[in-house]
């Protein structure tokens, strides 16, 4: 399962982050204040496989406990296309932005997605209907009453799934069997 960074900021992103990864920032939008987006950075030459309805968008997530470090592996797949497949990771304890984050997601009737291929300006732009509403609000509580991990224990964890779940595709399923779906 290749790398995928948990909480980037949109221009670090587009600069250094590699095709294929997923990650989330808070961002202002407009006049209706701080928002979370999840970002996506894809090649130009596959943007063209990724539709822009969104009815063609499932989104996958889970809370998964390990020696005492909550992961939280968020995927989404286009088109039920397995080429089409992404995966970041929200570590709850790794900033102050990762918990107000979390807390807009608890919130916000819409989720954002903005496609990057390289440069500054949004490729793409999808929003839909927040479906995981209830799920952040049933777990922001949960979270708030871990203790702190440090980032080598969520490293650990985190590699400790990765091995266990090998393949992006066996994440998916599971999450697809124990998770929540969108």
């Amino acid at each position: 399962m290749k790398e995928n960074h948990v909480l980037i900021n949109t221009e670090e992103l587009i600069n250094s982050a590699p095709p294929g990864t997923l990650s989330f920032d808070a961002v202002e939008l407009g006049t209706s204040g701080s928002k979370t987006i999840f970002l996506l950075k894809e090649q130009r030459s596959r943007l063209i496989m990724i539709p822009e309805n969104t009815l063609h968008v499932e989104i996958r997530s889970s809370l998964i406990m390990h020696d005492g470090v909550a992961l939280m592996p968020l995927m989404l797949q286009f088109d039920s296309n397995p080429e089409l497949l992404y995966l970041g990771w929200f570590d709850y304890y790794q900033s102050v932005i990762a918990r107000e984050c979390f807390a807009h997601l608890t919130n916000q009737d819409k989720l954002y997605l903005m496609v990057f291929c390289g440069d500054l300006d949004p490729a793409r732009m999808i929003s839909m209907n927040n479906n995981l509403q209830i799920w952040f609000k049933a777990h922001q509580s949960q979270l708030s009453n871990t203790l702190p991990w440090s980032p080598p224990d969520y490293g650990r964890a985190k590699l400790k799934i990765e091995g266990k779940y090998p393949t992006l595709a066996s994440l998916w399923k599971v999450l697809g069997e124990k998770g929540i779906k969108r």
